[in-house]
């Protein structure tokens, strides 16, 4: 399944860069690109930094769930649900 993969993603990676030349140079014989002003750059900020550590709560509740088999089954309505699968949802 790999090699059906690697082929079909070089050949859109190499159609995509394909197109985006054409158009970039078009543009830029036309005179549409816009002049860059560089004086208004701010350094690269993170927002949202504590939503880092809700991920990590999530991938970690998932990893919990496979690795961690304590035997607990609670019968809702007829459906088996076990105590991992309760915890990580």
């Amino acid at each position: 399944m790999a090699l059906p993969v690697l082929v079909l993603s070089l050949a859109l990676l190499a159609i995509f860069y394909a197109l985006d030349s054409y158009f970039f140079k078009k543009e830029a014989q036309a005179g549409a690109l816009p002049e860059i002003d560089r004086s208004k750059d701010k350094p690269i900020k993170l927002h949202g930094k504590r939503n880092l550590f809700l991920l990590a709560g999530i991938v970690g509740a998932v990893l919990m769930s496979g690795v961690w088999k304590p035997g607990v089954v609670f019968d809702i309505m007829g459906t088996p649900v076990e105590l991992q699968n309760i915890v990580r949802d």
